[in-house]
């Protein structure tokens, strides 16, 4: 209730008593490091991390949420380092997160060359990875390489299991006068409504469209659209 009214001062006083009374409680430690965070007091928030690095160095994924304090603090360098070590690691959990946050480094650097060779090196030990094939894809086609960068994009769509599995093939393009087809949601609400104005193609193609949508669009989307059906989900 405190972070939710941005009252900072007296959360961290609540955070800091629970950790007084519940020193072991890693939840705790986290709380108190976000608050100082959001407080935009980050030299605080690195030093309480660091101590809590100490406390409970027997979980070396820790430090991947050093990376996070690194980065909202503007310090891409270390945060580099730290994702570097972890990257080369020689168990595969850890070698695979360090991967993933060090991606996420070289791309808040705008080193995205740097971002797609370490999701590339994910793929390379889990081809099934289909977060890490989006995300390549994003930076690809931020980058310009819109063939590179749309080919994983369809390939990550196809990996991803957004909320149902369905055993249709996907349409190429062909003729949809009289036919039925399914539209898939991708992304959040925002995308959503942003996309949902190519509805009115298919509708003027002759099709008649089944979208699944978040839950939350389904009346808004059925007065928009009443010649088509609409098929709520929630995340």
């Amino acid at each position: 209730a405190h972070m939710e009214a941005n009252e900072f001062i007296n959360a961290e006083r609540a955070a800091r008593r629970h950790i007084d009374e519940m020193p072991n409680d890693l939840g705790g430690h986290r709380l108190l490091i976000e608050i100082l965070k959001r407080a935009t007091k980050f030299d605080d928030a690195e030093r309480h991390w660091k101590a809590t690095l100490e406390k409970f160095r027997n979980d070396p994924l820790l430090q991947l949420e050093e990376v996070d304090l690194l980065l909202a603090a503007g310090k891409i360098d270390r945060a580099s380092r730290i994702t570097d070590e972890l990257s080369a690691a020689a168990e595969p959990t850890l070698r695979l997160a360090g991967l993933r946050k060090a991606a996420d480094v070289h791309a808040v650097a705008g080193e995205i060359p740097r971002a797609v060779a370490c999701l590339t090196r994910i793929l390379e030990e889990e081809p099934e990875d289909a977060v890490a094939r989006h995300v390549r894809a994003q930076l690809l086609l931020s980058e310009g390489d819109f063939l590179r960068g749309g080919s994983e994009f369809a390939a990550g769509l196809r990996g991803r299991d957004q909320v149902t599995k369905l055993s249709m093939a996907a349409w190429q393009g062909g003729d949809l006068r009289g036919e039925s087809i399914v539209v898939r949601s991708e992304q959040g609400i925002g995308e959503q409504i942003l996309f949902a104005s190519m509805i009115d193609d298919l509708i003027e193609r002759g099709a008649k469209p089944i979208v699944e949508c978040d839950h939350r669009l389904v009346a808004l989307f059925q007065r928009s659209f009443p010649g088509c059906e609409f098929v709520g989900w929630s995340e």
